[in-house]
């Protein structure tokens, strides 16, 4: 807790709703990104969890999927300060739903940059 303090340092004009409204990468509109996703897409919302193969030798890389309601997503992070790549070969890199950071799809391939994430309909 910060027991009643407040790092005055950290109020700058750069985090106002205004400035980060206008700016597409700020961490608000990421944040809204996402909020919307999980909105329109039941099974990111309440899906049930499923593991997902392509990423057990990379311990950078968390991927999982979610089904609900005759939906099914992928969801990908990278949680490594370097670029990743990862092969799925039973999964759909289609359709991205939502992003952040870095994220190439060459065919089956994803590259995600340092720190990056997807979401993928299925």
């Amino acid at each position: 807790a910060l027991d009643g303090q407040v790092d005055y340092s950290m109020l700058t004009p750069s985090i106002s709703v205004e400035t980060q409204s206008s700016d597409p990468a700020s961490i608000l509109n990421l944040y809204r990104a996402f909020g919307k996703a999980r909105k329109d897409y039941l099974a990111l919302s309440e899906g049930d969890l499923g593991y997902c193969p392509e990423t057990s030798g990379n311990s950078s890389v968390s991927a999982w999927f979610r089904t609900a309601g005759g939906q099914k997503v992928l969801v990908v992070h990278n949680f490594s300060g370097g670029s990743v790549n990862i092969n799925f070969t039973s999964s759909s890199l289609e359709n991205l739903i939502v992003s952040n950071g870095s994220v190439t799809v060459n065919g089956s391939k994803l590259t995600l940059g340092s720190y990056s994430s997807a979401v993928f309909l299925q």
